[in-house]
């Protein structure tokens, strides 16, 4: 059923081709469209509205009905690049960027892109190291009770202690941790932190700390 809703797929962005257009299938749901007639923003524009049309309406399959959605990245040349590699790689930013928010679309590729994956590319290199490196820090957020206003837990919240940049807040990093896993290494180093702190209280006498721990979905 999978290989023949690919077929379907493959057949309705046919309907959006031109004379010297071509479409491939580069593997699992991506599928690239080479279009060198098209010179301007608002045609390329134009074409990747009819792919989004043409997606609106379902797919039947065995008699199932199937919704797809698209997400769209636009590479012109020479801008967003003078070889073909170089233009894939820029239409390939741009597609992420419309799955990072959710959506069906498309996005042109531009610098900011650009700045913004690379930037996050540094942020998942540095911080697979200080995983290794225990750059990691876990701070415990007093939970006051507000009928008594005593303090009814703890919850436990993470910190990179970067070296040369300070201390980076959770917001920073975190989403990027759930993209590329790393969460998983994140949460057992919070996990494991906090239960050694507890073991610490336990053993001077501090019987009972509650303390909430956030796990990802993942």
């Amino acid at each position: 059923m999978g290989d023949r809703l690919l077929q379907a797929v493959s057949q309705r962005l046919e309907h959006s081709l031109h004379k010297g257009d071509t479409l491939a299938r580069f593997g699992g749901d991506e599928f690239a469209l080479v279009l060198p007639p098209v010179q301007r923003r608002e045609d390329a524009a134009v074409i990747a509205e009819k792919i989004l049309n043409e997606f609106k309406l379902p797919f039947t399959i065995d008699d199932h009905e199937l919704y797809v959605s698209a997400s769209i990245g636009v590479a012109m040349y020479p801008e967003a690049g003078l070889t073909m590699n170089e233009l894939e790689r820029s239409a390939d930013m741009a597609m992420h960027c419309v799955k990072d928010r959710g959506e069906n679309g498309f996005e042109f590729f531009n610098e900011t892109i650009n700045e913004t994956l690379t930037a996050r590319t540094v942020i998942e290199r540095e911080l697979r190291r200080a995983l290794s490196s225990g750059e990691l820090r876990v701070c415990c957020q007093r939970q006051v009770s507000a009928a008594s206003d005593i303090i009814a837990g703890f919850e436990a919240l993470i910190h990179w202690e970067y070296p040369e940049k300070g201390l980076i807040y959770p917001n920073d990093f975190i989403p990027i941790a759930e993209e590329t896993g790393l969460i998983l290494d994140v949460g057992n180093v919070v996990l494991e932190t906090v239960c050694q702190d507890i073991f610490s209280w336990r053993k001077a006498d501090i019987e009972s700390v509650r303390v909430s721990v956030n796990f990802s979905a993942l």
